[in-house]
């Protein structure tokens, strides 16, 4: 009863007060026409975006870490996907932001936003993991820094990484098909979703045999860490690959057809929420006993 309450409680915290505080945090960016049409990195100075970017990371280490400390590591997990997705949510349009600013140099931007999710992303599981009260076997989930570098060193990472990020990159041509939050969103989570299953496929057909006591990294780990880093990188390589397909030239024309690829529609934060909340979910599909671990999500009052 007492783990129920704990849980519905972070969660709160996470929804009702790091969320919005993240989203407000974000909305304080501004285009270069005064306007919030802008992500983090897009408006009109960078200062004030990098600013905004620190800010809506803290959030998200905040909410992972008092979830990893009040509960485990999954609800870790769960919770910074929570917070990181009230900023994909409020944040201005990339659509708008390509439209104010057609140029190469906004799809650069919004690339090293993503990688700037990633790096949120990894301090905040390192956080989680330090603060967590319970060891990493004990809880399933290994987050740690060692954690990383033995989930990144086996011989099935790779080819689960570049599988989660092709899936990720297809599905988002295929589901998102403008930029409405919504939208970009709900994309990113389907994206997560297939990435944890198909990259859950191949990294047991590359290697079948290595598991958690092969391995030496508890539970889910060794799945999820190279899966979700795949799906993060989805959010670096889209802008990147717009910058040839469609090209920055073709910007203004495709947001005014509304035929952009769905790779440069789907925001940096967005992308985030869909490797935190989304491949759980899929990895726990193929993973049965793990479900509850894996995702969070079914451990309700």
């Amino acid at each position: 009863m007492i783990e129920s309450v704990a849980r519905w409680v972070v969660r709160g915290i996470s929804l009702l007060l790091l969320g919005p505080l993240a989203a407000w945090i974000a909305g304080g960016v501004r285009a270069g026409d005064g306007s919030q049409a802008a992500t983090l990195l897009t408006g009109g100075s960078m200062v004030p975006g990098l600013i905004a970017l620190v800010g809506v990371g803290l959030c998200v280490i905040a909410g992972g870490g008092i979830a990893a400390r009040l509960c485990d590591r999954h609800e870790a997990v769960l919770n910074a996907g929570f917070v990181i997705a009230w900023v994909a949510w409020t944040a201005g349009r990339l659509g708008d932001a390509y439209r104010l600013d057609p140029e190469a140099g906004t799809l650069i931007r919004v690339a090293l936003e993503g990688a700037g999710m990633l790096a949120v992303f990894a301090l905040a599981m390192l956080v989680s993991d330090k603060v967590s009260r319970r060891s990493a076997q004990a809880e399933g989930l290994g987050l740690g820094g060692a954690a990383f570098v033995g989930a990144l060193r086996q011989r099935a990472a790779l080819p689960a990484m570049g599988a989660s990020l092709g899936i990720s990159l297809v599905l988002a041509w295929l589901f998102a098909r403008h930029d409405a939050p919504g939208q970009a969103l709900g994309s990113a989570f389907l994206c997560g979703l297939g990435a944890g299953v198909f990259g859950s496929l191949v990294a047991q057909s590359v290697a079948p045999e290595e598991n958690a006591k092969s391995t030496g990294l508890p539970g889910v780990t060794a799945t999820f860490i190279p899966i979700a880093i795949g799906v993060l990188l989805a959010g670096v390589i889209g802008p990147a690959v717009g910058l040839g397909a469609p090209g920055a030239g073709k910007l203004l024309s495709g947001v005014a057809r509304g035929d952009l690829p769905g790779w440069i529609l789907v925001s940096p934060s967005a992308w985030a929420a869909g490797a935190l909340i989304g491949v759980p979910t899929g990895i726990s599909f193929l993973q049965p006993k793990a479900a509850i671990e894996a995702s969070g999500l079914s451990r309700s009052a």
